[in-house]
């Protein structure tokens, strides 16, 4: 708390703060020649990922990285049967160099490997148990990815992950197709979460990397909205709204109403700009909180951000005037929390209609009304958004 300087709040500097705090999670990519890696990379990740930060190089005959602002993918090149030994030596070897010559440093490790099976070959190969046995065997958490099960009937998929998992049991195996015509199909007849696991695998990811890895992960992910909501909420938002709640805890902000506790003001908009950061939305900080307060350019934070803050929340009248106490932190942060969660995702959908952000600017779409509404709608929802839940979880977190 005393590392924030609430009266010259700088938000450049703390928006800056908040993204080197983000480690890159190392993910590697493997599968035979036509497995589907690169639609699978291209659906999770966005069309043009090999063009995001560094172009791909190859790292060593047969690999290749991509590097993006918040994450490293490893692309192993697709190998023909006949050459698999060589397959297997060669990403074997990566895994081990990568582990012992940065021993004491894990962000330079491997973190996880996403194995991809062709699905229309119908088959799993004795090459793919033995890749995967001896990734396992290096301490490396691995899922199976069978692709284009738009090839595949009903009773051939349950077959092929009943293969898989005979031969390499307790591995999680997940199904999955770039075909957006089969998508749709599966939607209209209520079946695409069976076939299409886009999100089970995605919180796989997420779930198996490290707390200092996950925050790297989540922005560069193109979509999986609902992974990501959750997310947010039971981490960053229950994160603020339990600092939120020790602050009046400390007496930093005790006796003091509600519209002039600017600690809390500081702990809200840096709140902000961390969510907007896991949505992978680029944003000029600045210009975005100068749409809150009503002006633009500005430079510190004061009480012109906290009365507009407060104007904003519909349900708040009562306490205004009111001195802050340990539930009113909590439950006034967590629903700003989840009220600027929805209109990140309002964005990101709105930029699809619009064909990309640079065709809509973040700052331009984040106005005072459209907070307004999405507070009212969170008020109004908040069981969707669990927000009781993380107040209190927030408050018995301040307590301890």
């Amino acid at each position: 708390m005393a590392n924030i300087d609430y009266e010259n709040f700088d938000y450049e500097k703390y928006y800056e703060e908040i993204r080197k705090e983000v480690e890159n999670p190392n993910i590697m990519l493997c599968g035979v020649t036509g497995s589907g890696k690169s639609s699978l990379i291209n659906d999770i990740f966005g069309e043009k990922v090999a063009e995001v930060g560094d172009s791909a190089r190859a790292t060593t005959r047969g690999i290749h990285k991509y590097s993006g602002e918040t994450i490293n993918l490893y692309d192993t090149e697709g190998y023909e049967l006949g050459s698999e030994n060589v397959a297997v030596d060669e990403i074997i070897k990566f895994i081990k160099d990568k582990k012992n010559s940065t021993a004491n440093n894990f962000e330079n490790h491997i973190h996880e490997v996403w194995y991809c099976v062709n699905g229309g070959s119908k088959r799993f190969l004795d090459f793919d148990r033995k890749l995967i046995k001896q990734i396992r065997d290096e301490s490396v958490p691995a899922m199976i990815v069978i692709t284009k099960v738009d090839k595949l009937a009903e009773d051939e998929l349950a077959d092929l992950k009943a293969e898989v998992r005979r031969n390499i049991p307790g591995i999680n195996v997940f199904s999955y197709s770039t075909n957006k015509q089969f998508a749709r199909d599966l939607k209209e007849a209520g079946l695409k979460e069976q076939y299409i696991e886009k999100d089970k695998m995605v919180n796989w990811a997420l779930q198996t990397l490290p707390e200092s890895l996950k925050e790297g992960f989540l922005p560069a992910l193109k979509s999986s909205l609902t992974v990501r909501r959750n997310y947010i909420l039971k981490n960053i938002v229950t994160k603020y709204s339990a600092l939120a709640a020790g602050t009046v805890l400390a007496g930093a902000v005790m006796n003091v109403p509600f519209s002039d506790s600017v600690p809390l003001m500081g702990l809200q908009v840096k709140m902000a700009m961390s969510i907007i950061k896991d949505y992978g939305i680029k944003a000029d900080a600045e210009k975005i909180i100068g749409q809150v307060v009503g002006t633009t350019g500005v430079s510190y934070l004061g009480k012109t951000l906290a009365s507009q803050l407060v104007s904003v929340i519909p349900f708040i009248g009562n306490f205004v005037k009111a001195t802050v106490n340990v539930s009113v932190a909590a439950f006034v942060t967590a629903t700003l929390g989840a009220s600027i969660t929805l209109v990140c995702e309002q964005y990101l959908r709105a930029c699809i209609k619009n064909n990309g952000a640079k065709n809509l600017p973040f700052a331009d779409f984040f106005t005072i009304e459209r907070l307004k509404q999405a507070l009212s709608y969170v008020e109004q929802n908040k069981s969707e958004f669990n927000v009781a839940d993380i107040a209190e979880n927030a408050m018995n977190i301040a307590k301890k």
